[in-house]
């Protein structure tokens, strides 16, 4: 403690430091090149010993898993065109993650949501099970399906108009009381944020706070986009990357793009 005068009179002058060059409001923020090495090290003997959260987690499909992995603090994009089974393939792909795993349905109900994975489960059309008009074989497969599902540790949250702030809060909530490692979004445009000057500048924020989000969560994040009318009109072929809604913030943020299509005159994606 140091004293100085100030009009006149004695007064305590108490200096704290609560910030060092390293540390700011308590989290490293510079790393020296001594530390990079001994932490790395690390890193290698956990991914040689095969660590999955070094490594990254299975996706559950042979072929992707040859090629990528779910890593903490990744974000990947799914574009697929209207109808093509966007929602159906993120669903897969929860049922098939090997981590606790949840879903952010931001277009469908999870009604609808468990509709279209009975059907793809089932082989049976999604528009026959919403209707109830199904024969006793259909029936059979889809009570089936649902068995399998029941088994599952699928967790869904299907709030419309869902805020990006909301959707981080629920996912760091899950991360520590679920042991969350991947979410799925369906899909990244029908999420809310603040509005910017225009659907670019909007869909720029969005993007960026979820992939702040899969960092500061340590969570692998998988977010459909829906393609342009262009993509709806090539049938059958996965869509190019510029028929991407806003596809240039997307291409460049995003450390995977899967690109779906449906086979023409196929039922599957």
């Amino acid at each position: 403690t140091d004293w100085l005068m100030a009009g006149g009179s004695k007064m305590a002058l108490e200096v704290l430091v609560y910030d060092t060059p390293e540390w700011v409001e308590g989290e490293r923020v510079i790393w020296s090149a001594p530390d990079l090495a001994r932490e790395h090290r690390e890193i290698l003997e956990k991914r040689i010993a095969g660590d999955p959260e070094s490594v990254g987690w299975l996706t559950g499909f042979p072929s992707l898993d040859r090629e990528m992995r779910y890593r903490p603090g990744a974000f990947w994009m799914v574009a697929a065109s209207t109808g093509t089974g966007k929602s159906a393939f993120l669903l897969s792909l929860q049922r098939r993650a090997t981590v606790p795993s949840i879903l952010f349905s931001v277009e469908m109900s999870r009604t609808e949501v468990l509709d279209r994975l009975l059907a793809a489960e089932a082989n049976v059309d999604s528009w026959k099970i919403a209707r109830g008009d199904i024969d006793r074989e259909e029936r059979r497969r889809v009570e089936q399906a649902l068995e399998q599902f029941e088994r599952t540790d699928i967790q869904v949250v299907d709030t419309p108009g869902l805020s990006t702030k909301a959707l981080g809060s629920i996912l760091r909530i899950g991360r520590v009381k679920y042991g969350l490692r991947v979410a799925y979004v369906d899909y990244v445009g029908l999420l809310t944020d603040r509005e910017g000057s225009s659907r670019y500048e909007h869909m720029t924020n969005i993007v960026h706070e979820l992939k702040n989000i899969a960092r500061e969560a340590g969570v692998c994040i998988v977010a459909a986009s829906q393609v342009s009318r262009k993509g709806d009109r090539r049938s059958g072929e996965p869509p190019f990357m510029d028929e991407m809604r806003d596809s240039g913030v997307l291409e460049e943020d995003a450390h995977v793009v899967l690109a779906i299509g449906r086979a023409e005159g196929s039922r599957e994606a």
